[in-house]
């Protein structure tokens, strides 16, 4: 564990943390196509498409429909789409501010933001009696009721904040304890994160997702590694700060969680020409929380990469991959059923045919969750 990840030894000595070594989320080593394969829970998908259904999607869906997949982040990503072409969204929350979630009431102001937000209220309103005598299926309909579900969620999401109360100092950059990451959206999310488990009963959380981009090292990795990790691993950063606050809630939120990390694609053995690691397929995913059972599953470094395969020793050759030997359809479904137990169907209709996915060792994973 990188010396930067303090918080994450911390919790790897505290037996809650799984390292999975030789672990891949995509058999493809293109940006795009990876981050669609590691999001839908589908390694070996190679045709690059947005209207696909990801597995934080088929999760809510198989838990039912009251339950969301919450995007922390700077978009709604693939990871919470569902199962219905045309309506994806159905259960899909966009919260990059959960503390400014709700669309304007009264605004006031003659800035062009705060006139059109002014009309389209009064346009919403005054037709509304209009809408309501137009037969079902009408298609307007479907604007309509978005603009009025929008604003009765947001209105209860700013009443529990309210409510709950305000965010901590630990959270709040430039106070008394000044919360201040690299990476300001980050910072923010997990902002978010602590709200998302303050109010789980408002955005009905089951799954959540938060990202961190910059990982694209070619060159220079170990300064932007070191840096990244830092922001999400670090002693007293992001992850360290957001947890430790989380605890403090009553509803007991942080022995509920399970956290999950992996990447688009993996790392290859050598560094390709420029002291950089990217376009590779295996890596090691890392799993967090007080019901994983700690430690490191497979091999961390399997020695065949040290001897010649009978063309050449892998830890020689620029281009050769750490070698994907356990798909993170196993950690998927895992966690798909721990989430929402129901003697293994729940894990089947999350990631089909998980169980004929590759794995390192047969058995290796039994008892990561408990």
């Amino acid at each position: 564990i990188h010396n930067s990840c303090g918080w994450l030894l911390q919790e790897f000595e505290a037996n809650r943390v799984a390292v999975i070594a030789n672990a891949v989320c995509s058999e493809n080593r293109r940006h795009d196509q990876s981050i669609q394969n590691a999001n839908s829970g589908k390694p070996g998908d190679d045709q690059l498409t947005g209207d696909i259904d990801g597995w934080g999607g088929r999760l809510v869906e198989t838990i039912g429909p009251l339950a969301n997949s919450v995007e922390l982040g700077g978009s709604i990503t693939v990871l919470s789409q569902g199962t219905t072409s045309g309506d994806r969204l159905a259960q899909a929350i966009h919260a990059a501010n959960t503390r400014d979630i709700a669309l304007p009431s009264d605004v006031i102001g003659s800035g062009s933001k705060e006139v059109v937000t002014r009309a389209l209220k009064a346009y919403y309103a005054g037709r509304e009696p209009e809408v309501a005598g137009q037969p079902t299926g009408w298609p307007y309909q479907t604007f309509f009721k978005h603009n009025a579900d929008f604003r009765s969620f947001g209105d209860a999401m700013s009443e529990c904040m309210l409510v709950r109360g305000d965010l901590p100092d630990a959270l709040l950059s430039g106070g008394l304890d000044d919360f201040n990451l690299f990476s300001n959206s980050f910072e923010q999310q997990c902002r978010n994160l602590y709200d998302v488990c303050l109010a789980p009963d408002v955005l009905g959380s089951r799954v959540v997702s938060m990202s961190y981009g910059g990982w694209d090292t070619h060159g220079d990795e170990e300064f932007r590694a070191t840096r990244n990790w830092t922001d999400i691993f670090g002693t007293d950063a992001g992850l360290d700060r957001a947890m430790r606050e989380i605890n403090l809630i009553s509803n007991n939120a942080y022995d509920q969680m399970v956290m999950y990390f992996s990447s688009d694609f993996g790392r290859q053995l050598v560094v390709n020409g420029d002291l950089g690691t990217d376009h590779g397929r295996g890596i090691y995913s890392v799993m967090i929380g007080t019901d994983v059972a700690g430690g490191v599953y497979g091999t961390m470094f399997p020695p065949e990469e040290a001897v010649s395969n009978g063309s050449y020793v892998p830890l020689e050759r620029h281009g050769a991959d750490i070698t994907g030997k356990t798909s993170t359809e196993h950690l998927l479904a895992a966690m798909s059923e721990w989430a929402h137990p129901n003697g293994g169907a729940t894990a089947e209709a999350v990631v089909p045919g998980h169980a004929g996915s590759k794995i390192e060792t047969a058995g290796m994973l039994n008892g990561l969750l408990a």
